[in-house]
């Protein structure tokens, strides 16, 4: 038990202040790493018994393959376990393309992924000990001969007027990946971002994310393209400086794309104000995307996913 400033673990009944006859509330909070406590007193921080569940990877081929995971709960402290004391691990979702092999109380399980003719895929692992659970994720990649889903673009030249697409961002450490959030006003103040989670070179979820029609941008600027958003028909523009929403189609919503091969993505706006460029500003509070001059630097690389289905084609 600990204090409610976290300052002091108390062991027994007279740091509590409990005496025979108290009437007291007990509030349980599940978690899955520990706070405090010593070798002899594990992690009991308002909350019951320590589980970890780790997979040794998160995408499994798409030839097919194996995650293994390891599993542990304390055990050194017996007073502190749950009753029963039995680890259990099941597959959340029974996935046919799945066999999932795991003994009460073992240490280790194993996750035996089919090969993927198809688009990427996941499956869901939980593991429980008394109250505490702990779910783990793996995922599979596509099959290179089928692209369904939001794939990363590394050659401009496979993007066409008409395609669907998401412009997004990595973190300036490279640690976590963000899209333009889904618009909330046709005449937005900032253009905001929302985290999202990768599977390989393909997004995992678009869910609240910002979509775009690729389209030629103004007749007056050959070879650009304009980005129609779908939440309110208007395209991304420079105004004044700031990454916005304009109703009509002028040289401030006409961009020049240019993607290196590992994605990169330059955009440049035809704009006549100073920040003509596209970039993530990733400074604590709001994450989001901004224009700035193309020298300034201290911003996360962008971007650009597309949606393929070579099914339909």
């Amino acid at each position: 038990l600990y204090t409610e400033d976290d300052s002091k673990a108390m062991y027994n009944n007279t740091d509590v202040g409990l005496a025979v006859g108290d009437v007291v509330t007990v509030t349980t909070i599940v978690y899955t790493k520990g706070k405090g406590g010593n070798t002899n007193y594990h992690s009991t921080y308002k909350g019951h018994y320590r589980l970890t569940a780790t997979a040794d990877t998160s995408l499994v081929a798409y030839s097919g393959g194996t995650a293994t995971f390891a599993i542990s709960a304390e055990s050194s402290s017996p007073e502190f376990a749950p009753a029963g004391g039995v680890i259990k691990g099941s597959l959340v979702e029974g996935n046919d393309f799945v066999t999932f092999d795991y003994t009460d109380n073992a240490t280790t399980a194993t996750a035996t992924f089919a090969a993927n003719d198809g688009a990427p895929r996941n499956a869901e692992f939980n593991f429980t000990y008394g109250l505490a659970s702990v779910s783990v994720t793996v995922g599979q990649e596509n099959n290179p001969a089928v692209k369904v889903g939001w794939y990363l673009v590394t050659d401009v030249n496979e993007l066409a007027v008409g395609d669907k697409v998401i412009i997004a961002a990595k973190s300036i450490d490279g640690t976590k990946d963000y899209a333009v959030k889904k618009y909330t006003s046709s005449n937005p103040s900032t253009t905001p971002a929302i985290e999202v989670e990768l599977q390989g070179n393909a997004l995992a979820n678009v869910e609240g994310v910002e979509q775009y029609t690729l389209e030629v941008g103004h007749a007056d600027y050959s070879g650009t393209w304009a980005f129609k958003c779908d939440s309110y028909s208007r395209y991304l523009n420079i105004t004044s400086g700031y990454l916005k929403l304009a109703s009509s189609l002028a040289k401030e919503g006409s961009w020049t794309i240019d993607i290196a091969s590992d994605g990169k993505t330059t955009l440049v706006s035809k704009t006549t104000n100073s920040k003509t460029t596209v970039m993530f500003n990733d400074a604590s509070g709001t994450k989001s995307f901004t224009s700035n001059t193309p020298s300034t630097t201290g911003r996360g690389a962008i971007y650009i996913y597309k949606y393929y289905n070579s099914l339909a084609q």
